[in-house]
């Protein structure tokens, strides 16, 4: 059985938000799997992501 839902690590999220290079191909590689998967953020993932001074969790809301 296949699984149509891909959970994002918290490395691939923390390279968007701080635009490391090759985030660009990264972004739109998310997009087209967004097409045909659903993309989620697993509760310690965001947990870890909003350990970072600079996050907040509207970033990951909206």
């Amino acid at each position: 059985m296949t699984s149509n839902v891909i959970c994002l690590d918290t490395n691939v999220l923390s390279a968007l938000f701080t635009s490391e290079a090759g985030s660009d191909t990264l972004a739109a590689d998310l997009f087209t799997r967004s097409q045909t998967h659903q993309l989620v953020i697993h509760a310690v993932v965001r947990a870890e992501l909003l350990a970072h001074p600079q996050m907040s969790p509207a970033l990951l809301t909206n």
